[in-house]
This record gives structure tokens, sequence and C-alpha cells, in this order.
């Protein structure tokens, strides 16, 4: 089983927000820092992750360069 990436740029974020919620992503960070865990709200400025230690984290969208989602694939 392999896996495929979906990339979000901060471009978008605000407009893919729906189908984010509740996912399990990666956020890569403008400094090259990578935040793993699952988006749990957002509002026009930041987005609201838990990670798995079940920890509430806020990130600013300015600070963010990418969500990435890893999707499983047939092959």
């Amino acid at each position: 089983m392999g896996k495929r990436q979906i990339r979000i740029p901060s471009k978008n974020i605000p407009a893919n927000t729906a189908v984010l919620s509740g996912k399990e992503v990666n956020l890569l960070m403008k400094n090259n820092t990578v935040f793993h865990g699952v988006l749990t709200g957002w509002d026009e400025k930041s987005v609201i992750m838990k990670d798995m230690r079940f920890n509430k984290h806020t990130f600013l969208l300015s600070h963010i360069e990418e969500i990435i989602i890893d999707k499983e694939s047939l092959y």
C-alpha cells in the first residue's frame, strides 16, 4: 500500500477549511518546521491543531507555508 500527498498552499487554506477539519495533517511552516496533528478549528487568521498528546496549538496562517495530507493509495 502506498501513500499520496495532498499539498494545500497557505493561500488556499481558507477555501479548504471544511475539507481539512478533523483530518490528520502535517503543517509545514515558513521556517521549515513541521508539526503533526489533527486540525480541530480555525478562524480567519489561524488554525487550531491537536497533537498526538492531545495538546492544542494555534498557528497563524501567515506562518504556514502549506498543509500536507497523506492519503493511502491502492499501490
